[in-house]
């Protein structure tokens, strides 16, 4: 018989899971759009919105994939500083009762490439890989440097009101490095939540979780019948 392993996470949040209703930024533009999608979750019975990343993109880049992570991208005609703005978006979702969660993509940055057209879409090539590059955050001087950028930015988004943060490309970050931007920002705001990104990744991945203060995780168990490997 197959065994679950139970996941030690606070009690407060395993009873009261949040409730999330997920939002891609670019079918909004200002924000009466994003008034409406905050009203919208809310009577539907979500206590949480979740963006994919509101950062500037690099040209012809997924939304995935940012070139500037203290800009706002144009497309979203919202205000261009980053902290103004989220603080903006989170005051306007407390309105309605709800949270504001945003993704979090810190092994890729975007870059240009020549031979990449707005026209034409290589189907060996992920959406999210599209016109980006992998960084190798392995232990180092320039990885350290690295990541304090990013407790820095993190700590910025906890302070104009963000709730939480979706971790993407679990599999591609050292355990090391996520617990690191964990614990400097539950140090900032014991109640921000860190939630993982899971379908896909490997068991030694997810177990490796565990070590990293992450307050839950996406999963793909509903549709796996306990019997296959």
């Amino acid at each position: 018989m197959n065994s679950v392993p139970t996941f030690n996470a606070p009690v407060s949040r395993l009873s009261h899971p949040p409730r999330i209703y997920y939002v891609h930024p670019l079918h909004l533009r200002g924000y009466d759009a994003w008034s409406e999608i905050f009203e919208h979750a809310h009577r539907l019975g979500f206590d949480t919105v979740l963006s994919a990343p509101l950062f500037r993109r690099g040209k012809y880049a997924s939304i995935f994939v940012s070139s500037d992570f203290d800009r706002i991208d144009p497309a979203l005609a919202l205000e261009d500083d980053v902290q103004g703005t989220c603080s903006s978006l989170a005051k306007l979702a407390a309105r309605y009762d709800v949270r504001l969660m945003l993704d979090l993509v810190v092994d890729r940055v975007a870059h240009d490439d020549a031979d990449v057209n707005s026209g034409v879409v290589d189907p060996r090539i992920p959406p999210d890989a599209t016109c980006s590059r992998s960084l190798d955050l392995a232990p180092s001087d320039l990885t350290y440097r690295y990541l304090e950028e990013w407790r820095r930015r993190i700590g910025n988004l906890i302070d104009a009101g963000i709730a939480g943060f979706r971790c993407l490309g679990i599999n591609r970050v050292p355990q090391e490095a996520w617990a690191s931007l964990i614990k400097a920002a539950k140090t900032r705001r014991d109640e921000v939540d860190f939630l993982a990104w899971t379908p896909g990744t490997g068991p030694d991945h997810r177990h490796a979780l565990r070590d990293t203060s992450v307050d839950g995780c996406f999963s793909s168990l509903a549709w796996w019948n306990l019997e296959d490997s």
